[in-house]
């Protein structure tokens, strides 16, 4: 990986693949997001979307952790996230 862009796309999916899943477990343990989460994240999508060129990291994964409970979740970067609301099955943590 000789093109810094190409380095950077890679360690932002490799550090995602961990962090989402941590914010997931945490959403779990409290039954799922709630609204006032919800409207952090629509809040965190303006600054990441802003600042896209600071890596917002923390708020990107709390972010597509929580939208990871929308029916259908969400797809970033070729990753789709997606959690089942509790006693159903799902393929994430």
């Amino acid at each position: 990986m000789s093109n810094p862009f190409e380095t950077i796309g890679f360690v932002l999916d490799a550090t995602l693949a961990a962090a989402v899943p941590l914010w997931i477990q945490q959403y779990k343990a409290k039954g799922g997001p709630d609204d006032r989460d919800r409207e952090r994240v629509r809040e965190m999508a303006q600054l990441i979307g802003e600042k896209g060129d600071i890596l917002v990291f923390n708020a990107l994964a709390e972010a597509l952790a929580v939208l990871s409970f929308c029916p259908g979740g969400v797809k970033f970067r070729g990753e789709r996230w997606e959690t089942k609301p509790k006693g159903e099955s799902d393929d994430g943590p």
